[in-house]
This record gives C-alpha cells, structure tokens and sequence, in this order.
C-alpha cells in the first residue's frame, strides 16, 4: 500500500445536478478495493439532498448566478469541513461533479485538499458546456428529442430519461448496479439556468502551474460526448488519461482500466 493514500479521507461528488450519488458507490468500491487504509473513509456527498427534488430553495431565485453558485459550494464546504475535521483529503467527482470540486477548490483554498480525481467531467466553462449539450442533442433522433422535451417539463424522480440517452453516452452495456438513479430534469435544468456563465477552468491552470498544493487527473472515455482533448489538455496540468472504447462512465463500462489510471495517479503524484 502507498504511503499517499494513508491518513486521507476520500469525498465522492455525483453527476447531475440534482443526482443523488449513489450510482456512483459500487464503481469506487472497486476502484479503491485493497487499497483504502482502515480509518480513511469515504463520504458520499449527497448534492441530491442540497437541492431538494421536487423545488429549489426559494432564496437562490433572488441571488446572483456568482451567489448561486457559491451557495452551493457552500453546502459542499461544510460537508467536508464536518467529516474531515481539518484532515488531508482528496475528492473524486463524476460528471458535473467536476463543477462542484473545481468551484470549491477556488472557493475554498487551503492546504488539506491533496487529489482532484475528475472521472468523465462535462465542460469547465458554460459555452463549452452549451455546446456540447447541443452537439448532443443534434444526435437523438426526432422522436426522441419530442419524450425528452415533454419529460423536461414534467416534475418527477427516476431513471426514465437516463435510460433514453444513454446509448449516446457510452460505449459499453451499463451495470444494474448505476440504477436505480434518483433525478430531477426539472430542478436540474431551472439550476443551470442560474448558474449562468460559469468558468471553472482557471483553477486547473492553476494546480497545472503548482499554485495549488492539489494535484490532478481528468480521466475520460473517448467516446465521451463531453470529452474534448484540446480544452484538458489545455487546462490540466495535471493529468489528461483517455480511456479507449468507453463512455461517460469509465468506472463502469472499463472499470479495471479505470482503477489503473487513478491508483497509478495517486501513487506517482507527490
């Protein structure tokens, strides 16, 4: 066992928003299997229950997309600060869980965050992120496109719309064990309607140029519909690791290649 992963706790962060993070478990058990010392836990931060399902609290409506934005890392902020006790610590987010980990990195400078581990990240900067979203969107056939409109409008909890796009998110047949996912279209998209135009990408420059006492991987499928090269590399000084015949969730669909990458990444990174 390396000495690095001893006397760090782990923060796990979900896609979404508004995703509980539970899909995410299973995958990081095996990541991680033989390797987590006795005492260096894991927590599962649960952004789901941050921004409840069926509404958004009402006093985001009248903040800023800044303050939005930092309202939620706070939540983010006292969650770590709860169960860490001031430890060192490193995070590992999914998806638009980057968004989480990377504003909160900014947010939140201090020594204990050790390990960024960004699994299958969408875009760092909101026109990245509209665009891809687009691209996406220009994929699904008509048909599909008229039940996810109609679905976007509806208030409910469940995997229906996850299980419509997902042949366009990955490459490899999911596991049982990623469902069932608790989302909310609705909060979701009246969420990202208030981030506004956010940029999180600075902060990886920033560990890339060591300004940061953090360190970094991306690891992304390549056949990630969010992934662009040009833009990790760009931004990562870190580590840009591309996993082949995969999607959006390498932890499931290449999970030993996956596991390679971030133990690797852990144990060279000092």
């Amino acid at each position: 066992m390396h000495p690095l992963l001893a006397g760090m706790h782990w923060i796990v962060i979900g896609g979404g928003p508004a995703m509980n993070v539970a899909y995410f478990e299973n995958g990081l058990n095996y990541m991680f299997a033989g390797e987590l010392p006795e005492g260096n836990d894991m927590f599962m931060y649960e952004q789901y229950d941050s921004i409840p399902s069926k509404s958004l609290p009402v006093e985001l409506s009248t903040q800023s997309p800044l303050e939005v934005q930092a309202a939620l890392v706070q939540d983010l902020h006292l969650f770590i600060a709860r169960v860490t006790n001031g430890q060192p610590f490193g995070i590992i987010a999914h998806s638009f869980g980057a968004f989480y980990a990377l504003k909160y990195a900014e947010l939140f400078k201090g020594h204990c965050l050790k390990k960024l581990i960004l699994i299958a990240p969408t875009p760092f900067c909101r026109r990245d992120w509209d665009a891809a979203m687009l691209k996406t969107w220009e994929l699904y056939p008509s048909d599909l496109q008229q039940k996810l409109k109609v679905l976007s409008e509806c208030d409910f909890e469940g995997t229906e719309t996850l299980k419509l796009i997902e042949p366009y998110y990955v490459q490899m047949p999911l596991p049982e064990f990623l469902r069932p996912v608790h989302y909310n279209d609705q909060a979701a998209n009246k969420l990202m309607s208030m981030l506004g135009d956010f940029d999180v990408s600075g902060v990886l420059r920033h560990i890339s140029d060591g300004k940061t006492h953090a360190k970094a991987i991306i690891v992304h499928g390549d056949g990630d519909p969010f992934l662009n090269v040009d833009d990790c590399n760009a931004v990562a000084g870190s580590i840009t690791h591309i996993i082949p015949n995969c999607g959006h969730y390498p932890f499931a669909e290449q999970p030993d290649a996956c596991r390679a990458a971030v133990l690797k990444f852990i144990r060279e990174s000092h």
